[in-house]
């Protein structure tokens, strides 16, 4: 008779409810797109691989999880533009920029990096698509995250001359955004003591904007109320700020000669300059030289604007 094998020994612990999987939009752990732009820049792959590779990683930047591979796209940026489009690339910026209710401070930041990243490296085609990142970037200039803000500005700003080959377009989009939402948020800055960076966004703004300000209406007002609280402001730092934000309208205006040297436009022009009084010699001196810049881009019109100017 053989001997009684072991017995079946203590029970196994309850295990308790399933752990919960993982959440819907979380990316594969250890998914990284490394390996699959390895498998793209392969020139031996099979087609079949470098179909499924270029397959994935779409599916992965554009899917709801795409968020979580914002750093990723910047860590292996060459080599993206190398396999993919530009419009590609922003297609998945789209989506993680866009999709899903709750948004990161990092995610949002390093998009921000990747939007600089594509001016730099691929201008050209930035250029073409212009008004898609425009979309992207100017509402983040009123980000609740400062740094946010501030990189917002900074893309905003060198993106300016690739801007401007579609400022039609985008003046559109801009005047969409900015009646919306933005100047409402600005003025929110503004009286949270960050006049400073409100008044040097305004000639971004007065640029993109273009020949838009041409138009009368509540939304020239709107924006004019921006320069008004800059002029109004008791600090001397703001309000020369303010004063040299100024020339920007003058720079707007002046694309129309008829515009700048219309009777209504002057005025406005005039305004702060007459009616703002100044206490500080810097002051003063920030004051005349926008005067004194009004009076040359009058060019061979001041002689007959004069009395409007003096």
């Amino acid at each position: 008779m053989s001997a009684p094998g072991p017995g079946p020994g203590p029970a196994a612990p309850d295990p308790g409810p399933a752990a919960p999987g993982p959440h819907p939009s979380a990316p594969a752990a250890g998914f990284s797109l490394g390996p699959l732009l390895q498998t793209l820049g392969d020139p031996a792959a099979p087609p079949g691989e470098l179909t499924d590779a270029h397959l994935t990683i779409i599916s992965r930047l554009t899917g709801e999880g795409g968020k979580a591979f914002t750093a990723d796209i910047r860590k292996h940026f060459p080599q993206l533009c190398k396999v993919f489009k530009v419009s590609n690339i922003l297609s998945a910026l789209e989506t993680i920029l866009t999709k899903g209710e709750v948004q990161s401070v990092v995610v949002e930041y390093e998009a921000l990096n990747v939007i600089i990243r594509l001016m730099e490296q691929t201008p050209a085609q930035m250029g073409e698509e212009a008004v898609r990142w425009a979309k992207l970037i100017i509402p983040l200039v009123v980000h609740s995250a400062h740094k946010v803000q501030l990189r917002g500005a900074t893309a905003l700003e060198m993106g300016m001359p690739l801007l401007l080959q579609k400022q039609q377009e985008v003046a559109a989009v801009t005047e969409h955004l900015m009646t919306t939402k933005l100047i409402s948020e600005l003025q929110k800055l503004f009286s949270a003591k960050n006049e400073t960076f409100v008044l040097k966004l305004w000639p971004l703004f007065v640029r993109l904007l273009g020949k838009t300000l041409h138009r009368s209406g509540s939304f020239i007002n709107s924006l004019l109320q921006l320069e008004e609280l800059g002029f109004r402001s008791s600090s001397p730092v703001v309000k020369k700020i303010a004063f040299i934000a100024w020339k920007s309208l003058i720079d707007n205006f002046a694309l129309n000669p008829d515009i700048l040297c219309s009777a209504k436009r002057l005025k406005l022009l005039m305004q702060p300059l007459s009616s703002i009084h100044v206490r500080t010699e810097a002051l003063a001196l920030t004051k005349l030289e926008v005067w004194w810049y009004l009076l040359m881009r009058l060019g061979p019109h001041l002689p007959s604007n004069f009395e409007q100017v003096w």
